[in-house]
């Protein structure tokens, strides 16, 4: 049997433009909505359960990291005004997503310093 390899490393773009980013940095949320059970009378002592999917939990997130170079900081700010018209996407071997409408929601905190890094976090419609 062969051993199942994580992804660990996935190529990242944004608007068709590859970018490198923190490593480890990256996860996700495909945007499936929550599902909600609830119980009600069905008279005599009876429950019946009812299910339900509460569709304003239905989007995408995703988060990652950039080192602060000046070319990043003017990435982040292209993107943030941008508003809702960035597509995103990650891939690896046998594995991809694409986050279309994403938006930068974040303020982002710039530390300068030799490890400085600008955590990104984006919402978007559900991947594909």
């Amino acid at each position: 049997m062969v051993a199942q390899v994580s992804i660990t490393t996935p190529a990242v773009s944004v608007n068709g433009q590859n970018i490198a980013i923190v490593a480890n940095s990256f996860s996700y949320m495909d945007g499936d909505p929550e599902r909600l059970l609830s119980p009600q009378s069905a008279g005599g002592g009876a429950v019946e359960m009812v299910e339900s999917t509460d569709i304003s939990t239905a989007f995408g997130e995703f988060n990652f990291s950039l080192r602060n170079t000046n070319e990043n900081l003017n990435l982040i700010r292209e993107w943030k005004d941008n508003r809702s018209n960035n597509v995103v996407s990650i891939s690896a071997p046998g594995f991809s997503r694409v986050f279309e409408e994403a938006i930068l929601m974040n303020k982002v905190s710039v530390g300068l310093s030799s490890d400085g890094q600008s955590d990104l976090s984006w919402q978007s419609r559900p991947s594909i």
